[in-house]
């Protein structure tokens, strides 16, 4: 089966490429510097992470695992990050773009039902916070507040998911 086919048949698009980076699919990856998330939408409301010790917002993201799929990696880290079970059907942003220090961010979107039901965050391992969730806390917002929660490396990526609205 073509990688094409696949990915749409995994629920993404069948479009284009990333930034002109090449296309984009959702095979199985090894040694992959990417990192996937969820742009989980209700109405004009997106759902956004708090980081623990943070002022600032982000969509639940993180690094793809040897062995896993864009999709299966955005699902894993929707999961870690809030404690909750994305069930919808995801659909590529076109366009994800890099995000500081030279990561791809490949964006999945989905509907979520609107309901805030954060329920925890997986733990820090890293020797500074070791042992406190990664987040503490999450909540839908509207796409103007999210614009001025949202962290810096991450704007670029919002900016990029409103304009798809149209």
């Amino acid at each position: 089966m073509s990688k094409k086919r696949e990915h749409a048949e995994l629920g993404g698009s069948t479009g284009g490429d990333i930034d002109g980076h090449g296309s984009h699919d959702t095979s199985k990856r090894t040694n992959n510097p990417d990192v996937a998330g969820i742009i989980m939408r209700h109405g004009h409301h997106i759902f956004m992470v708090q980081p623990t010790g943070s002022t600032g917002y982000g969509i639940p993201k993180g690094h793809v695992e040897e062995g896993e799929t864009l999709q299966e990696a955005a699902r894993r880290e929707f999961r870690e990050e809030t404690g909750m079970e994305v069930t919808s059907d995801l659909s590529y942003l076109e366009g994800s773009g890099q995000i500081k220090g030279g990561k791809k961010i490949h964006a999945f979107v989905c509907e979520g039902d609107g309901s805030e039901k954060f329920i925890s965050s997986n733990l820090i391992t890293s020797r500074f916070r070791f042992g406190q969730p990664e987040n503490s806390g999450g909540r839908y917002v509207s796409y103007d507040e999210a614009g001025k929660l949202v962290h810096k490396n991450q704007k670029k990526l919002l900016d990029l998911y409103i304009a798809s609205l149209g």
